[in-house]
């Protein structure tokens, strides 16, 4: 087993991203008042993780922002594309905005280790420390097919430490944003007027006092939760379920699941159960999943590892 952090060039292909080009002159002014994010401080090379809401403060998409000199990225689930541009197109009016999807002419490829590997627009990995997001026509891709695969296991036992949700399973259109700790950084509370943006003000107002909230449950199991959405118990009553999980380090027995806990159990720390595919019950733990959060930091981050 070797660390990620080694002197070997190691990609992983991000195929369930797509890319949509943002031009126009108006593009900053159209996306900064109907985003999360503030949308008008970016700046050629820099980028955002950043959402649109509906006006319940509700997740309807979420999506990362790259800024070019005369054009925007926006890297978001490759399924949520069309739905997307639709939604964009609705609220155009007579902004000088335009859309063009790039899904089938590029590639992300986040690359570790190597600082010129790929001839394409490159961006440090919003996802992943010491590495960088590399985007490149498919028909450059071969030379990235070359390189040490990480494969998609390695990439879940990462993405689940981090506290990084997938929509459509994690999390979705019932999810308020303020109950995601990994978009989080993806707010502006000093920006204007943006739909769900009354709502998030107000939880913020009153501590960030949400009803349930992304997080992590560690237990030591024998293999028999790999892959499975399970019931978390607090006290007997269902409070959560895990809808995404991983071993910490391959072929251990520590495992740890994410799913939305209600705040009656969202505590870290605090002993919950698991409804174990066997019709046993499992002991875990309630912990944070963000590398920089507070808890995450006293346990020690978990290292992502490859074969």
């Amino acid at each position: 087993m070797k660390s990620i952090a080694t002197t070997e060039t190691t990609a992983y292909l991000r195929s369930n991203r797509g890319l949509l080009k943002i031009g126009g002159n108006d593009r900053l002014k159209f996306l900064n008042a109907i985003t999360t994010s503030d949308v008008k401080a970016l700046n050629p090379g820099s980028f955002q993780k950043s959402c649109i809401l509906n006006p319940k403060g509700k997740i309807l998409f979420e999506f990362n922002l790259m800024c070019f000199e005369d054009f925007l990225f926006l890297e978001t689930d490759v399924q949520k594309i069309d739905s997307l541009v639709s939604f964009l197109v609705k609220y155009r009016m007579a902004s000088q905005v335009t859309f063009e999807n790039q899904s089938e002419n590029i590639n992300q490829w986040i690359v570790f280790n190597d600082d010129n590997i790929g001839d394409g627009f490159r961006f440090k990995s919003m996802l992943f420390p010491q590495s960088t997001s590399v985007f490149v026509n498919k028909r450059q891709s071969v030379e990235m097919e070359s390189m040490r695969k990480l494969n998609l296991e390695d990439f879940e036992r990462f993405r689940v430490c981090q506290g990084i949700p997938i929509y459509g399973k994690d999390i979705g259109e019932d999810t308020i944003i303020a109950e995601v700790p990994y978009f989080q950084d993806a707010i502006s509370y000093t920006k204007g007027c943006y739909p769900g943006q009354e709502i998030i003000a107000r939880l913020a107002s009153r501590g960030g006092n949400v009803s349930k909230r992304l997080m992590g449950v560690e237990v030591m199991d024998t293999q028999g939760l790999k892959n499975k959405e399970v019931d978390v118990i607090y006290q007997g009553e269902v409070v959560g379920r895990l809808t995404s999980g991983t071993y910490i380090i391959e072929a251990s027995n520590r495992y740890i699941g994410m799913g939305l806990i209600h705040r009656k159990a969202f505590e870290p720390g605090t002993i919950v159960e698991l409804a174990h595919p066997d019709g046993e019950k499992v002991t875990g733990q309630i912990r944070s999943l963000s590398l920089h959060s507070s808890d995450t930091q006293k346990r020690g981050a978990p290292k992502l590892e490859v074969k």
